[in-house]
């Protein structure tokens, strides 16, 4: 079994309320679970309009994918 861990940080220059924060960081989490199966959680930053720090987890029983 295979457990990968990534925690990245998101800048979104764009961002004038927390309502368009929300909208990217949600549009980024469904695609990584869309695409890659993957658990996608924002850990970090809650309070910042311009910056998003996320926390993704992929479970598998072989490294390739």
């Amino acid at each position: 079994m295979v457990v990968g861990i990534l925690q990245f940080e998101l800048l979104i220059h764009e961002a004038e309320s927390l309502k368009d924060k929300r909208r990217v960081v949600l549009s980024v989490k469904d695609r990584l679970h869309r695409e890659h199966q993957a658990s996608v959680a924002e850990v970090d930053a809650h309070d910042m309009l311009n910056r998003a720090v996320l926390g993704l987890a992929v479970v598998g029983r072989e490294g390739r994918r």
